[in-house]
């Protein structure tokens, strides 16, 4: 009994000093390179070692899915029959040599050591989980309020990844990525997680349905985009200060430029930091003014936002999103001050990536810019018979197209 007391308190001490290590095989650069570029789906076979605690199995697939859908896979469970008149390791040949040109195996090994210190009276309740018939998993509930059982738990998984083209001299297929993860608690889903957590990201990630964190595999954390397009004739209401009759103040149609700057916060919302400018000219039709005098203005627009990418391969990226912020309208004669607005730019457009840095940005340009009734809008600190303020919003509409320079991209 002191012998088996002692094994277990070194075995737990070995546990602590080891907790979260896993234990990896190396693999060449060129076949991570083979794998990312030519595997789209993953066959998985999920092996229950040993009884488990309750939803062992449900945790695993989980986590298999939770990695390969994030890293760009899709995910095909397989089982093994044991009726079947063939072993499970030729069934398993079978199945690798089946393999189509862009799929790949998996092995998963999972298991939960239970190591009770006490075990006078366990009294424990066995159940089965089964899937198409075949036993696929076992699990142990510990009764509740049992103070003389004090169990506690070890989690063990071991990814092996098979591919066709990796044999050994003798023709033997060898596992192309191998990684076994211990952990000293019962979460299987964490050991699982960590022992795929060295799989190369797809190259060319497959959209999973419902999965909006699939693709791309690779997130962008800093994308520039320089841009220029055109800007279709817009108004708005103002009045004189010394007037009650309304009238309107007419933009010309104008080129705008800019710059915008987005930082990747998941694989598909980027946080927006833009800046965009319109050199133009309006007229005034009030009472007073009928036209006869064009006035030269830039048009500056400073918004922050969020843009969230619908990634449909890894090349296309429709995206959405809105932004917020200030615009300054500044004269260009000096006899007139500048003002400055609210702002707001609901966008869409579609992003073509030519590689991995450089890419193509197609956008519809919507500027809605805020007017408080009674804002200053046209006004001069020398003189109020210049003095018009603003008595309505205006809203921008027109299109743009850029090119975009990506930096930083890092695999997930």
């Amino acid at each position: 009994m002191k012998m088996k007391l002692h094994f277990t308190i070194i075995l737990h001490l070995s546990l602590l000093l080891y907790s979260f290590q896993g234990h990896s095989q190396q693999t060449s650069a060129e076949d991570k390179l083979r794998f990312r570029s030519s595997i789209h789906k993953v066959k998985v076979w999920t092996r229950i070692a040993n009884d488990t605690t309750i939803g062992f199995y449900d945790d695993a697939m989980k986590a298999v899915r939770t990695v390969l859908h994030r890293k760009g896979y899709r995910v095909e469970q397989v089982f093994y029959d044991k009726s079947r008149a063939i072993t499970p390791h030729d069934w398993e040949k079978r199945i690798i040599d089946s393999l189509a040109p862009d799929e790949a195996f998996l092995d998963l090994l999972t298991r939960i050591i239970a190591d009770s210190i006490r075990t006078s009276n366990p009294d424990f309740v066995s159940k089965h989980v089964v899937s198409n018939g075949v036993p696929v998993a076992q699990y142990k509930i510990t009764p509740e309020n049992s103070s003389d059982v004090d169990v506690r738990y070890q989690s063990f998984a071991n990814s092996d990844f098979y591919v066709r083209w990796n044999k050994d001299t003798t023709g033997s297929f060898v596992a192309l990525f191998s990684k076994r993860q211990e952990l000293p608690s019962g979460d299987i889903f964490l050991a699982v997680k960590k022992s795929l957590s060295k799989t190369p990201a797809s190259a060319n990630p497959v959209a999973i349905p419902g999965n909006e964190r699939v693709a791309p595999a690779e997130k962008t954390r800093v994308e520039i985009g320089c841009f220029a397009g055109y800007v279709f004739p817009s108004s708005m209401d103002i009045i004189a200060a010394y007037s009650t009759t309304l009238g309107k103040a007419e933009f010309n149609a104008s080129a705008h430029y800019g710059v915008d700057v987005s930082f990747g916060l998941t694989h598909s919302i980027d946080m927006l930091v833009m800046y965009d400018r319109q050199d133009t000219k309006f007229t005034m039709k009030t009472e007073d003014i009928h036209a006869d005098k064009a006035f030269s203005a830039s048009i500056n627009y400073i918004l922050m936002g969020a843009v969230k990418n619908f990634r449909v391969s890894h090349v296309l990226s429709p995206y959405a999103g809105l932004s917020f912020g200030s615009v300054n309208i500044t004269q260009k004669d000096d006899f007139y001050r500048d003002v400055w607005y609210f702002a707001l730019n609901p966008q869409a457009g579609m992003k073509v990536y030519l590689s991995r840095l450089i890419g193509l940005r197609f956008q519809a340009y919507c500027m809605y810019q805020i007017h408080p009734r009674k804002a200053p809008f046209l006004y001069s600190d020398n003189s109020f018979s210049n003095y018009w303020n603003a008595w309505s919003n205006m809203l921008q509409v027109g299109f743009s197209g850029g090119i975009i320079f990506r930096i930083g991209t890092g695999k997930k």
